[in-house]
């Protein structure tokens, strides 16, 4: 017994123990990651624009990626073929993390697909999914699935000034598939949930008119490239509640994105919104510039209590 205890003991050292020490003290020494990183980047701000940058990176003890302070921005313009016609992508932050872990996703062999697990922290929330894309296509469309949860909102990258998110907390799933070759590269379902939420329009939006207070909504949205389908948008507030329906689709400059949107405003008594009364009808029609806004065969983008954006 001693004899093959001694056996396993040396079988395990040379086998398991020598190897794990000269991997995990080369990576130390060596960081193999960072050439990895780099090529990543290369290829990310060749096809896209979008430059990747962090700030330390290591190898963990499972063989995964752990970077932090991580930020992915268009830094440039960027010229991309949108129908037929070049279309200018000016600077923009997209993404701005605390912490991120990427290991292989060694199930995606099995569909011949390369993929990786991720999760992290963002935005004092956490997030985790999977990125996965064929072995032998290029440029190689992917798919990403992931979900997040406890996001604040008023810490994330957006670029609407006319609405200034003041507090909420968000959560969500996603299932999308990603074409780079695309300049709205998403396809696929998305569900968010948003609680505690505050915000502040600008007036130039409002004019003269009170917006209800919604502090809590779920959303059913359908992406399809230029196509964004809301299935059923729902918010809540202390005295009324909304649903919302329609399409948008996305055009370059976002201006002149179209809106063809159903919206149902619930007094208080109709919380479920399922009833096909008790509500007040509101359609909006056109680009996002200057769109139509009808209420009982009214056009209220012309009248002093609803003035237009500007350009």
């Amino acid at each position: 017994m001693n004899r093959l205890v001694k056996k396993l003991i040396r079988w395990t050292v040379i086998w398991v123990i020598l190897p794990a020490v000269v991997f995990y003290g080369a990576a130390w020494l060596f960081h193999p990651e960072r050439y990895l990183l780099d090529r990543i980047a290369v290829e990310l701000e060749t096809q896209t624009g979008i430059v990747l940058k962090y700030g330390g990176s290591r190898i963990t003890l499972a063989g995964g990626i752990a970077l932090n302070d991580i930020i992915l921005e268009q830094v440039r313009d960027h010229t991309v073929s949108m129908n037929g016609e070049s279309v200018e992508l000016t600077p923009k932050r997209y993404f701005t993390g605390d912490h991120l872990v990427i290991r292989p996703a060694w199930t995606q062999f099995v569909d011949r697909n390369i993929g990786f697990a991720f999760s992290g922290r963002a935005y004092g929330g956490s997030y985790h999914g999977i990125l996965a894309a064929p072995i032998q296509q290029e440029p190689a469309p992917f798919v990403l699935q992931g979900a997040w949860s406890d996001v604040d909102l008023a810490r994330l990258d957006l670029d609407y000034p006319e609405l200034l998110v003041e507090q909420g907390r968000c959560r969500g799933t996603a299932d999308l598939h990603v074409d780079l070759t695309r300049v709205f590269r998403y396809r696929g379902p998305l569900d968010i949930t948003i609680e505690d939420a505050h915000y502040r329009a600008d007036s130039r939006f409002t004019g003269d008119v009170d917006m209800p207070e919604f502090n809590r909504a779920t959303a059913a949205i359908e992406l399809n490239y230029e196509e964004v389908r809301l299935h059923d948008i729902r918010c809540y507030g202390p005295e009324n509640s909304l649903r919302i329906t329609g399409m948008i689709y996305q055009r370059l400059p976002v201006r002149n994105t179209w809106l063809e949107l159903e919206l149902r405003l619930y007094m208080s008594g109709a919380p479920d919104m399922t009833s096909d009364e008790g509500y007040i009808p509101l359609k909006i029609k056109g680009p996002v510039k200057d769109p139509d806004i009808l209420f009982l065969g009214r056009n209220l983008r012309n009248q002093s209590v609803m003035p237009r954006l500007d350009d």
